[in-house]
């Protein structure tokens, strides 16, 4: 699901720092964990270019025979929860959105944060709590990959009940097409009402966003096939109403949102991501 070259990629980021609506206590976790002096040492990790020399670790340099920089305690703080949509409209899409699941827990973990995992369409179908480490990972990528897609999506449900699973402070990244009855709005209001800072990333194929059909053809709901219909002039105009709404939804409540296209390379999905403040580089 990831290659070597794209966990290469992965080390030099970190949680985003620019969530406007982050709450005081996030905000804080973040700023001890880029402080990071004088706390626990809890484990080692290589060192690369941007780490602060004065944290290299010489006498595990001797006995690694590479350079070492410590890894304190403030760095496994903050906590990353991502939730990912497996209704049967992200089929053509899953394996891409999944393996933008996969980078961000891989990133969370890298950074000794911790992290959780949901997979839903209409309830919760997977819940995997927050936790850190390399075992957490192998969790998170096992579901992931025995993941199928299938129903419908209900996203306002799944974003309540999650707020009531998730303990704030959290920083919730769903990823879903957000074909759903009110695109999940009061869901996402319900997660930032309970303490928890939502962040949107819209996942489409260049086909939903331009769909390459005559215009006698006529557009099928795949999550309500032969109930909802509309002609391709309709469907545009729909779907530019869903991103526009859910665009002013975040900007107004503070929330990132990003939409990625299945068609991005993985560099290019990262980029837009960091844009976003749904990750950020190292410092």
């Amino acid at each position: 699901m990831l290659t070597p070259q794209d966990t290469a990629r992965l080390d030099r980021l970190t949680l985003g720092t620019a969530v406007t609506h982050a709450s005081a206590s996030t905000a804080g976790l973040r700023h001890a964990r880029a402080r990071g002096y004088g706390l626990e040492v809890t484990d080692h990790r290589p060192y690369q270019a941007g780490d602060d020399p004065r944290q290299i670790d010489w006498n595990a340099e001797a006995r690694l025979r590479q350079l070492a920089v410590r890894v304190l305690e403030a760095e496994g703080q903050a906590h990353v929860h991502v939730a990912l949509d497996t209704s049967r409209s992200m089929a053509a899409k899953f394996a891409w959105a999944s393996k933008i699941a996969a980078a961000l827990t891989y990133v969370a973990i890298a950074r000794r944060d911790l992290a959780g995992l949901s997979l839903f369409n209409d309830a919760l179908r997977t819940h995997v709590p927050a936790a850190r480490g390399r075992g957490q990972l192998h969790r998170a990528l096992g579901q992931l990959d025995a993941a199928a897609t299938g129903g419908r999506s209900s996203l306002t449900a799944v974003f309540t009940e999650l707020a009531h699973r998730l303990r704030p402070p959290a920083f919730v990244i769903v990823i879903s097409d957000f074909y759903s009855p009110g695109f999940g709005l009061d869901g996402l209001g319900t997660l930032a009402s309970r303490g928890l800072d939502p962040a949107v990333v819209q996942v489409v194929t260049d086909d939903e966003v331009e769909p390459t059909i005559r215009d006698g053809m006529r557009v099928v709901d795949l999550e309500d096939a032969g109930e909802t219909r509309a002609n391709v002039a309709n469907y545009r105009r729909r779907f530019a109403e869903m991103t526009r709404d859910i665009a002013a939804h975040c900007r107004v409540h503070g929330m990132p949102f990003v939409q990625l296209k299945t068609s991005m390379t993985f560099d290019r999905a990262l980029d837009a991501l960091i844009q976003a403040a749904v990750i950020a580089g190292r410092r």
